[in-house]
């Protein structure tokens, strides 16, 4: 899998070059796992969200986006099958597990 057909985006999120790292190194364990055909197209959104009446507290949701050539799959889509989480890293890595589980 080319690791370039993927755009990663940050939403209501400053300072996010750690998080960047660390979405592309869960793209790299992916590709791993993938042929070079499997993935024509795709995109992560990473987004800190406010808690509602949690005070300051954020929560991060990860959306994925891929084209394959059996058709898009969507992680953390409208349904948010992947829960916002307090830890960035723990919704990344939620959302890479899921989308694994979805393209085998």
């Amino acid at each position: 899998m080319n690791l370039d057909v993927f755009d990663i985006r940050f939403e209501r999120m400053t300072g996010a070059t750690a998080v960047e790292t660390e979405v592309r190194a869960w793209l790299s364990k992916l590709s791993k796992d993938l042929d070079e055909a499997s993935v024509s197209r795709g995109s992560v959104v990473v987004e800190a969200r406010p808690r509602s009446h949690q005070g300051d507290a954020l929560k991060h949701h990860v959306r994925i986006d891929v084209t394959t050539p059996e058709g898009a799959i969507t992680i953390g889509g409208d349904k948010l099958d992947i829960r916002p989480h307090e830890d960035v890293y723990v919704a990344i890595r939620d959302a890479f597990r899921q989308l694994r589980r979805r393209l085998a």
